[in-house]
Order: structure tokens, then sequence, then C-alpha cells
């Protein structure tokens, strides 16, 4: 069969690549044994170990288990990027449940068609949000809601992981046809669909994105800028599922705000970089007014709406590193 695809790929990256028959669980929780000392997830001041983010996964998931969530269970999750989120999501999966990815800018009715279309039982959601699926959830089959603060001593999801006892979980997913995710669409031809993600689509995703960064790539070693939204499939793959295959540090960022972007890169100095084209726009007008450094950016990425070739020469100039873009 004719490839002719095959000499645009970078000498040192694989031509092909195996995908293993496990779930996105198994695969998560070999970057935990593997680099169990390392630093997983930065958010703010705080740091997690890939050792400590498996146990609070551990955690979840009996939590859920307590609360009735079980085998093939709807749990949603309407969070802003933080550290619940993968601790949520990686719980969700291990208990056995499928999560629903939630945009936290939806309005009532988007989150309502959300709920009630997927069937969720559960939802772990950020407490500035409990207004408004207070206002939908009587017409749902939603029956828990477990609330996440950003405020340190008022996180209720943490409250509770401390107070239950990490398990482990043996419950058997068949990767090829377990539902792992409900990623809706974004709805732009009518309401937006349910699209159902197995274990070995998400895995294959991860590998094959692995793959085509390999030579780019120091295991263990990479610092990601994750302020791209994890509810988004762009965000939870080359951002957070990603980063815990190589190894790396997600450095976690709620929302995107320049100044704080600029200070993230300054400081704690990144080496990955998944943005959209506005984060990259954002950037290179604030750099007209005031230079910093981008030079610690070693592998960039560009993803859900194509981005301005100007754009894309420009910060590849003053980074040193040419932005890779992708669409799916």
């Amino acid at each position: 069969m004719d490839r002719p695809w095959i000499k645009h790929i970078p000498s040192g990256n694989p031509i092909e690549i195996d995908i293993p028959e496990i779930s996105l669980t198994e695969l998560f929780f070999q970057s935990v044994e593997q680099y169990s000392d390392n630093t997983a997830v930065t958010f703010i001041e705080k740091r997690y170990t890939y050792s400590e983010l498996g146990k609070l996964v551990k955690k979840c998931a009996r939590l859920l288990a307590d609360e009735g969530i079980g085998k093939g269970d709807r749990v949603a999750i309407m969070l802003p990027n933080c550290p619940q989120y993968p601790i949520g999501f990686f719980g969700t999966l291990l208990n056995g449940a499928i999560v629903v990815q939630i945009n936290p800018m939806y309005k009532a009715y988007e989150l309502m068609h959300v709920l009630k279309d997927s069937g969720a039982r559960h939802i772990i959601v950020l407490d500035d949000l409990l207004p408004i699926v207070e206002t939908v959830i009587a017409e749902t089959d939603v029956e828990k809601v477990l609330s996440v603060s950003l405020e340190k001593g008022k996180c209720e999801m943490t409250k509770k992981l401390l107070s239950v006892t990490e398990a482990d979980f043996t419950v058997e997913i068949e990767p090829a046809r377990g539902v792992a995710v409900i990623q809706y669409t974004g709805g732009t031809t009518g309401r937006s669909k349910g699209a159902m993600l197995t274990h070995r689509n998400i895995v294959a995703n991860t590998l094959q994105s692995a793959a085509t960064s390999r030579i780019n790539t120091q295991k263990g070693k990479e610092r990601v800028l994750g302020v791209s939204p994890l509810f988004h499939v762009y965000g939870m793959t080359s951002g957070m599922n990603l980063t815990f295959y190589n190894g790396g540090e997600l450095i976690l960022v709620s929302r995107f705000q320049v100044t704080e972007i600029v200070d993230i890169i300054t400081n704690l100095k990144p080496t990955i970089f998944p943005g959209v084209p506005t984060m990259y726009i954002a950037l290179l007008q604030y750099y007209q007014s005031h230079p910093f450094d981008l030079h610690t950016l070693t592998s960039c990425v560009s993803g859900s709406s194509p981005l301005p070739l100007h754009v894309l020469s420009r910060f590849s100039e003053l980074s040193g590193t040419k932005i890779a873009e992708g669409y799916g």
C-alpha cells in the first residue's frame, strides 16, 4: 500500500506502533509505578507526586463506590483545570464508571441537555457552579453531587477523600468495547451529541500522540503548561493523558490570563505548551510591550482551530521551536 505520508515523519519517530489491550487506568497506573516520586501535578503552590495522585485516584474510586456508583454508570465532571479533575477523571474510570465531560461555562439549558442525554447519576462540580446545577437537577437522573472548592480548607471532595480508605479495584474492563468517556460535540449543527470514546480509543490516541513527538520528549522530565481545558478532548489528550504517559509534570491553570501565563513561563519554566490560537495570539500581543523569554519551551502544539501562519512564524521565531499544528 502506498503511504506517501511516511516521508514526512521525522527521523527517530516510529512509523508504526502497537496498541496494547489495556484500559486507560492501567496506562495511568503504569506511570504511577514508574515515576512514583516525580511531580505529576502542580497547581498554584501545591504539588502532587505520581504516588500521591495514584492514592487519591484510588480513594475517589472507593468514594464513588460507597455512594452507589458502579460499572457503566455515568459520572459528570464540571470543573475548570485543577487537581480534582484528574482525580475525579481517573477515579471514575477505576470504578468502572464513565466520565461525562462538561464545560463549566455551560448555561442551564445546555447542562440539562447533557445530563439528561448521558443519563449521569453523579456530578463532580465546582462549588461556584452549584446554583446552576440546582436549577436543573430535578429534571435529570443525578442522585449525588460532589462539590469542589478551589479555596484552601473548603473542598468537600478533598475532605471526603481523606475520610475513605484507599482500595485496589478489580473492575474488569474490555478496552475495545468499554466506554471511558462521553465527549459532547460543540453543537454547531444542532444540539451537541455525545461521542462515546472507549478505553482503547483514548489509549491509542495517547500513544499515537506520544509517537509523533518522541524525538522531542524526555520521559520523566517534561513540564507541561496545562491551561487548555481538560474537559475538551484536546486538553484531555495533549494536556493530561500524554503528560501522565510520559511521566511529566502537569502545571494546571484554571483559566487563561496572559499575565499569569507569562509569570508561569518565566518562573516555572514549562517545556511543552499545548495551546490554542487565541492563546498564542495573546502571548504575542503581550510580548510586543513586555518582552519575556520563551526559550524554555522546547515543544509547542496548537489545536482546536486553525493557527494563522504569521502567528505560527513569529512565535516560532521568538521561542526557537516550531509549533506543531494538529486537528481531529
